[in-house]
């Protein structure tokens, strides 16, 4: 199955695409990145399996899930898993095509 090329995160709809040799500003070699202020997520077409490819995507989501609910990095535990839990779940009811493909992918 093929990445989806949205996906909905809270009011936002992520463009997702794979590129290449991606990059942080410091010139470091990325598997992937969460760009909010484009609404993008990009991931490196260079993962070698599509299991590590599900996994960067989530890490992505996460960050996109921070930024979405504003989590500060001092967030007490409690609340950090209870946002986090409820942001997923809202991932996966809104994106049917991307919970297809995690299933699919890790197989």
């Amino acid at each position: 199955m093929k990445l989806p090329k949205k996906i909905r995160i809270g009011c936002f709809d992520y463009d997702v695409r794979f590129v290449d040799d991606l990059r942080d500003l410091q010139n470091n070699r990325l598997w992937g990145n969460h760009v909010p202020a484009e609404q993008k997520i990009n991931i490196d077409k260079s993962i070698p399996s599509e299991q590590r490819v599900v996994a960067v995507l989530w890490h992505e989501i996460l960050h996109a899930l921070f930024d979405h609910f504003d989590i500060q990095e001092n967030a007490k535990e409690e609340y950090l898993v209870d946002t986090l839990s409820q942001g997923i779940t809202m991932v996966l009811k809104d994106n049917p095509t991307f919970r297809k493909y995690v299933l699919e992918s890790l197989k």
